[in-house]
């Protein structure tokens, strides 16, 4: 996919932390956003850098001139005197709001944002949005005006411009063309699974509802759609299953893989479930089935999000990450089943 990303040019926007303004750190997240995007096949090209020189009003046409296929704004928002706003805004032409590409990217910054989610607007009075003729996804991915903001945009530049690569492939983007992946948001197949004779068991631990029944193979799914799931447990009815949990990072500090777990139960934390105990939620998960000629394949799904394609164990081939998830966005769904 042909993806023009065109970062903010105003200079005159101070951040409240970092002796950085808007412009200049939005080139920054373009830079990483194109880079996150190359990773999974796109093409790219980046608005005109923002000199004198730049007239961002150009940038329209030098995207249609190119043949872009989705056009995505880089923006960070500032509030009026005496305003206390803070997350992040999506701006979209009104027939555009619920575009897929729309609420994927808005949702993986929004799933990964701890600062709100104030929704998708519609707009008719952003040039770029009428004069592009790709697809715009105008983004103010937070507000830069209050120093907890503004660092946690310079902070985090590399997890915003994956989570933007990962909604759009949430989406369903067709490549360019070849390309790694990453942050486990591709591979593993869209077809339903069907089980082979082993059942697998499994419950999650939410920050909301605390731990939610246990499921069987795909009966359902385990989890809830506007929680977020700090912790997991899972057993099989034959053989044995190991397991483990990737922590969030961003607010909480840097993410990282917990230790396998091969236990499930919920009253023993040290061997009996992945995770902390809540409240820090995970992002991504890991499973096997230790010397068993069959394969554990699971999912996850962000808050508002469809699912990411199925994982097969700890698999990296075809396309795999070896994990169900995405790092830097959270987990409000799992789902797992015991293949051949």
């Amino acid at each position: 996919m042909k993806i023009f990303i065109s970062p903010s040019d105003q200079t005159g926007n101070p951040y409240s932390y970092g002796g950085t303004n808007e412009a200049a750190q939005m080139r920054v997240l373009a830079a990483a956003t194109a880079t996150a995007l190359q990773a999974k096949g796109h093409q790219t090209l980046i608005g005109a850098d923002s000199t004198p020189q730049d007239d961002y009003a150009k940038r329209p046409g030098e995207a249609n001139a190119w043949g872009a296929e989705l056009y995505i704004c880089l923006h960070s928002n500032a509030n009026g005197p005496g305003g206390a706003l803070k997350g992040v805004t999506t701006f979209a032409y009104p027939d555009s709001v619920a575009n897929k590409y729309v609420t994927a990217i808005h949702g993986a910054i929004a799933a990964m944002n701890p600062w709100g989610n104030r929704g998708i607007v519609a707009k008719t009075d952003l040039y770029e949005i009428n004069a592009a003729q790709a697809l715009v996804v105008y983004v103010e991915v937070s507000y830069h005006d209050n120093a907890q903001e503004a660092k946690w945009i310079i902070d985090n530049t590399n997890a915003i411009a994956q989570a933007i690569a990962n909604g759009v492939q949430a989406a369903g983007a067709p490549t360019s063309g070849g390309g790694a992946t990453g942050g486990g948001t591709t591979g593993g197949g869209g077809t339903v699974p069907q089980p082979a004779g082993v059942d697998v068991f499994y419950r999650v631990r939410t920050q909301d509802y605390g731990w939610l029944p246990e499921v069987k193979n795909l009966d359902d799914y385990a989890g809830w759609n506007d929680s977020l799931v700090t912790d997991v447990a899972m057993r099989v009815s034959a053989g044995s299953v190991k397991y483990q949990a990737h922590l969030y990072g961003a607010a909480w500090g840097p993410g990282y893989w917990l230790p396998w777990v091969t236990g499930c139960d919920i009253n023993e934390p040290n061997n009996g479930y992945a995770g902390l105990g809540g409240p820090r939620p995970i992002d991504a998960v890991r499973a096997v089935l230790p010397g068993s000629a069959k394969t554990l394949q699971y999912r996850v799904a962000p808050p508002g999000m469809d699912y990411f394609p199925w994982q097969r164990g700890d698999e990296t081939t075809n396309g795999q990450d070896g994990y169900a998830g995405a790092f830097d966005m959270f987990v409000a769904r799992f789902q797992a089943v015991v293949v051949n």
